[in-house]
This record gives C-alpha cells, structure tokens and sequence, in this order.
C-alpha cells in the first residue's frame, strides 16, 4: 500500500484562525511576484541592451543561427541578475558564448 496526499489530509492539523501575521500561499506568491518585477528584469530578447547587430559582426564564420542561441543566453542569465546586464557586461559575455562555440 502506497500511501498518498489523499490519505494525510483527514490527519493535517486544521485551525479555523488564521495567524495574521502569517501570509497566506496565495499572498506569499503576490508578494514574491511583486518582489521579482520591482527587479525589472527583461522579459523578452527585445528588452536586452544588446540585439543580433552586435552579434553578427563577431561571428565572422560562424552559423548565423547562434545569434538566437545567444540571445536566449543572456536573457536566461539576465533575468537571473539583472544589474549584471549592462550593455557593456553583455558584449563580453557575447565574445566568450562565441570562444565557447567553437
């Protein structure tokens, strides 16, 4: 017998008071969401400081479909950090995604 979620609910301690002091799931997600956008970090490729036209000139050789590649990078790694994504900070990064490519 495999026991399940079902099969603890009925034991879960329940109160009918809830701690306000103590946010609930839903305002504990609110909050975090709200925590997360006050970073601004971009959403998109498009919001990056840097685009394709400072990618194809250094690829030299290289298959032009890294530039999606690359740009899908540094949006990863700047919405992780966004105060690291400065236009400078992400033309090196470029340079060493291209050294990596190769």
């Amino acid at each position: 017998y495999t026991l399940s979620l079902h099969d603890a609910l009925p034991i879960w301690p329940r109160s009918e008071v809830r701690d306000p002091a103590v946010p609930s799931i839903g305002e504990a997600f609110a909050m975090a969401a709200q925590e997360e956008l006050a970073r601004k970090p971009p959403l998109s490729t498009k919001e990056l400081p840097v685009g394709g036209h400072d990618i194809l000139p250094r690829l030299n050789d290289r298959p032009r479909r890294l530039v999606g590649d690359i740009l899908r990078t540094l949006l990863d790694e700047a919405i992780v950090d966004p105060a690291a994504a400065t236009r400078e900070a992400l033309l090196a990064r470029i340079d060493t995604l291209i050294a990596e490519a190769s």
